[in-house]
């Protein structure tokens, strides 16, 4: 019996986003941290990317390479087994995406995670960050030590002289599963690291901003 796939979910929409700071036709090294099972890697080698996915669960890796071999992407998907929280890959990446991941770790470690990423970036290089965001009102949602405050996000990468490209704080209604609440609203951030060291101005660009 031939076990079916799963329907694959688009990819998020900070992810469709990601073109308008890239310019087209160029193929870039992508490092997606905490991939699941493929969507965004998958999307972003349908662009013509070379992606690495890695994520700590083996079943979604199994789905995430079936996945891609089905989207015809495979030679430009590399899907391994790893832990953000205490290992990165090898090398640096033009793109680097950590997409609605920190909300599982305990604090401490989702800060670690923001690190890593940073520090897999090259110069000049994205990362691409979302997350849930405790708001007013959450003090009953399930793991709000983990999620972002307002602001926090985007105060973090403006501490260390990252270029902001885009952020955006979504404060949608809340989901409710019994008598717990689930947080539903959101932060997307898109950022360049500095070409230059942090203290130097750099202009904010105009158009696509990878080379």
């Amino acid at each position: 019996m031939v076990q079916s796939l799963p329907v694959p979910l688009p990819p998020a929409d900070i992810v469709r986003s990601l073109g308008e700071f890239m310019e087209p036709g160029v193929p870039r090294s992508v490092w997606d941290a905490g991939c699941a099972e493929g969507r965004n890697s998958i999307h972003l080698a349908s662009l013509g990317n070379f992606v690495l996915g890695t994520d700590i669960s083996p079943d979604n890796l199994r789905i995430a390479r079936q996945m891609a071999e089905f989207a015809g992407v495979a030679e430009r998907c590399t899907f391994q087994e790893g832990d953000i929280r205490n290992s990165t890959p090898p090398g640096m990446f033009d793109v680097v995406l950590l997409n609605e991941v920190t909300h599982a770790m305990p604090k401490t470690a989702a800060q670690g995670a923001l690190r890593a990423v940073r520090s897999r970036a090259r110069q000049g290089g994205l990362n691409i960050v979302s997350g849930y965001v405790v708001r007013p009102g959450t003090a009953n949602a399930t793991n709000t030590r983990a999620c972002f405050k307002p602001n926090e996000l985007i105060d973090d990468y403006e501490a260390v002289g990252w270029l902001i490209l885009d952020y955006v704080e979504e404060y949608l209604p809340n989901q409710y599963s019994g008598q717990k609440e689930h947080i539903f609203s959101r932060a997307k951030l898109i950022a360049q690291k500095p070409w230059t060291e942090p203290g130097n101005v750099i202009p904010r660009p105009r158009g696509p901003v990878l080379p």
